[in-house]
């Protein structure tokens, strides 16, 4: 007894020996840390800082409002030292995607802009865009908002379906279902009979002439035609086009549709008993259209059921893929259905003959409309091709003010007006290195400035000072000739030019020693197309081609003394009239427009005689 005593005090002091140097040897390590933790080498105080999380609004691995070291924030962002719920700038709320029409709920506010998306602090069921309803989706249904129900129709090319009495997903499900089609098979005056439809329509209740309300029954995804049902309903030759118009169907003798028209398949029973998807029928995603043997018509690609006509007859039936898009149209090109395009009149793009207009050209069903813009080239026609598909719009004319810009880059603003700066003649001169120097300077107007570099940093953009460029209309308005204010529009197109003669001391004979040409014909041609940039004015062609010569007046003035040097008059308002002088045949140029281009660079300058040219509208 003693001896296991003994045994047992020896063990408890060996437990306790054993557990007093286990605590000395953690005490020791501790020590260490201690010591390591607050060396004088400062690498422990540099760990304990940077073991400080914080919130980082976003972090360098594109993370938003997640705790993190500072090390892991990206600098750009917002962060602090503490945790992201205490934050302002991580308060979570709903994020709505207009595009998608989708509503994300807990989403910090940076987050939501960096995708596009429009936040608000409270939750989806308190924002109205994010109001949930059924989305009835041809035989499907989803349970989304208004928005995501638009996108989705719109994929499938259908009417948006969208009911926000439905309160609940599994309402809208039983909605969906409901919307099944199937053969509704059913006893009428004891005959075994099918209607082809939806499952919600398979109802005693909506069924007339019933023998046997307890027969009805409905098959999904089945034809009336289906040989085990035994009815009375049996395959036919004949095709219909249902009111989608998106696809040519086969009709049962009872007048149900069937699949879509194959003429490969009309002897085939399968191909009348299930009803086939309308990616899995003939030639899925081609035009097909004026096909005699398929009817899966494509609307996007310029088909659509009707009734067939003409040479090309289907195979079986009267109906086919009336091809919708329009050939051979008013400039010769093809245009795909819904395509629009621009023409004018005068046979050029952006012509400012007189008596043109621009016109919108729509290919619709086959048919090509023709929609005018603005009369008196108020408005213009642009267009652009997207994805290879033509697209065309009237748009407004901004020409009123361009005869007030003095500068080049205030006349070439598109944001603002649609103007074009173009050199004229003052005192007879335009220095050409300016001329060069200031068409640079207005290309890289229109151009966005990417020619900055190139033309250097010294080009004339300053006040028009000189008066050798003027700003004018790209394409010029149309003026009515028989009003005033037209009178008022040409005359801003005045110009003059000065030469000088030197006299000898003896005798009456003098010699022309400054801007001698202009005198000439070619110098009226060149005052003749700053007339026609500001409108119907000058001496122009309309835009059927006829040259009308008499709308510009040119006299030639002694110092002190006005003599008339020309029988040319100006145009008058009004029916046939005669005129005198010229027929205009010196003036006349090969690009078909009356010489609308810039006038080039010439030397006049003053003296002791004077031509000037008064311009008048030309209709």
């Amino acid at each position: 007894m003693k001896k296991e005593m003994k045994i047992k005090k020896r063990n408890l002091i060996l437990i306790v020996l054993a557990l007093f140097f286990s605590l000395a040897l953690m005490i020791n390590f501790g020590f260490v840390s201690a010591q390591t933790a607050t060396g004088s080498t400062g690498i422990g105080s540099a760990a304990s800082v940077s073991s400080v999380s914080y919130c980082c609004e976003r972090t360098t691995d594109g993370a938003f409002c997640q705790n993190a070291p500072l090390s892991q924030c990206d600098s750009s962002y917002k962060s602090t030292p503490t945790a992201c719920e205490s934050t302002s700038f991580c308060q979570k709320g709903t994020c709505y995607d207009s595009d998608e029409g989708l509503c994300m709920e807990n989403v910090p506010e940076e987050a939501c802009k960096q995708a596009n998306g429009q936040w608000s602090g409270g939750a989806p069921d308190e924002i109205p865009q994010c109001s949930l309803g059924c989305c009835v989706i041809g035989q499907e249904a989803a349970f989304t908002t208004l928005q995501r129900c638009k996108k989705l129709t719109a994929d499938f090319g259908l009417i948006t379906d969208w009911r926000n009495d439905i309160g609940d997903e599994v309402s809208c499900i039983a909605l969906a279902t409901a919307e099944e089609v199937g053969a509704c098979v059913y006893e009428s005056e004891f005959v075994t009979t099918c209607k082809f439809g939806t499952r919600s329509e398979c109802d005693s209740s909506k069924i007339n002439g019933l023998t046997n309300s307890s027969s009805v029954t409905f098959y999904d995804n089945y034809l009336c035609t289906n040989p085990e049902f035994n009815t009375n309903c049996e395959k036919t030759t004949q095709t219909i086009c249902l009111d989608d118009k998106q696809a040519v169907y086969f009709v049962d003798s009872c007048g149900n549709p069937a699949n879509i028209y194959d003429a490969s398949r009309i002897n085939d029973e399968q191909y009348w008993t299930d009803v086939i998807p309308r990616e899995d029928a003939c030639n899925a995603g081609g035009e097909n259209a004026n096909s005699i043997s398929c009817g899966n018509c494509n609307y996007l690609e310029g088909s659509f059921c009707g009734e067939a006509s003409g040479s090309v007859k289907p195979a079986y039936g009267n109906n086919i893929c009336q091809d919708i898009n329009c050939y051979d149209t008013s400039n010769g090109k093809d245009y795909k259905n819904g395509e629009s395009w621009c023409y004018w009149d005068a046979g050029k793009e952006d012509s400012d003959a007189v008596g043109s207009r621009a016109f919108r050209h729509v290919c619709f069903m086959g048919e090509e409309t023709v929609e005018p813009c603005a009369d008196y080239r108020q408005e213009t026609c642009v267009q652009d091709d997207i994805d290879e598909f033509s697209q065309a719009g009237c748009v407004v004319n901004r020409w009123q003010d361009c005869i007030l810009q003095n500068k080049s880059s205030d006349c070439l603003n598109t944001d603002q007006r649609d103007c074009q700066w173009l050199p004229v003649l003052t005192n007879g001169k335009v220095d050409s290195k300016g001329l060069l120097q200031q068409g640079l300077s207005s290309i890289n107007s229109v151009a966005g400035g990417l020619l900055g570099g190139l033309i250097g940093s010294k080009t004339k953009d300053n006040e028009n000072a000189d008066g050798n460029w003027r700003c004018v209309p790209t394409i010029a308005p149309g003026l009515q000739f028989w009003d005033a204010t037209a009178s008022d529009q040409c005359n801003l197109a005045s110009q003059s030019c000065l030469v000088k003669y030197e006299k000898k001391l003896v005798g009456k004979s003098r010699k022309c020693v400054e801007n001698c040409d202009c005198l000439d014909s070619l110098k009226e041609t060149e005052f003749n197309l700053m007339c026609t940039n500001y409108g119907d004015c000058g001496n122009d062609k309309n835009y059927v081609g006829k040259y009308t010569a008499e709308g510009i007046e040119v006299s030639v003035n002694k110092v002190g003394k006005e003599e008339a040097q020309s029988q040319r008059k100006p145009a008058e308002p009004g029916g046939s009239q005669t005129f005198g002088g010229s027929g205009g045949s010196e003036f006349s140029t090969p690009d078909g427009q009356g010489g609308r281009t810039s006038a080039s660079s010439g030397g006049n300058s003053g003296g002791a005689g004077t031509q000037g040219t008064q311009p008048a509208p030309s209709g």
